[in-house]
């Protein structure tokens, strides 16, 4: 028996480095037919601007009502007061999931990237960290939100290939 053997699974690449008799090391690496790393599945928010005060924005979800959501119909992009020990950000997210926006959910800041109007951050939900991308257009009226269930890098060179494409 050969000491690497490769197969091929609808179009991935599953790579099992193998012993003679048992396992030695189990490598699994999901790549596409060009080696590069695969983009993980995510769900899109569409949002538009409500009504802005000099504090915080609000947006309304526009996505279609038959198309799953992992966000609220409401959300909140408000200055950050340094109320918390967060760092790295100037404004953070809260989605309405109550009937008052101070008891609603505090969900993430918005880090910087090197893109203008692309921020990105995270939803910790049961421990397990979820990315969020956020992306504005130019007069801020228009909001795209795209969330990673049950997924966040593990290293900024993925995260930064995964930011790039925005």
């Amino acid at each position: 028996m050969p000491s690497t053997e490769e197969f091929i699974l609808k179009g991935n690449k599953l790579k099992l480095l193998l012993t003679k008799t048992k396992f030695k090391t189990m490598e699994f690496q999901k790549m596409n037919n060009t080696n590069n790393i695969t983009k993980p599945e995510f769900i899109r928010h569409k949002y538009e601007l409500t009504h802005q005060t000099k504090s915080y924005n609000v947006y309304a979800q526009t996505n279609e009502k038959f198309i799953k959501s992992a966000l609220t119909d409401l959300c909140r992009i408000e200055e950050f007061r340094g109320l918390s020990n967060g760092k790295g950000f100037d404004k953070y997210l809260r989605l309405r999931t109550s009937t008052s926006w101070n008891n609603s959910e505090k969900v993430s800041g918005l880090k910087y990237t090197t893109k203008a109007n692309v921020f990105y951050g995270d939803r910790r939900i049961n421990g397990k960290q979820n990315l969020i991308v956020f992306v504005f257009n130019n007069d801020l009226t228009q909001l795209i939100i795209d969330y990673y269930r049950g997924y966040y890098p593990h290293n900024q060179t993925i995260l930064k290939k995964i930011l790039q494409d925005y």
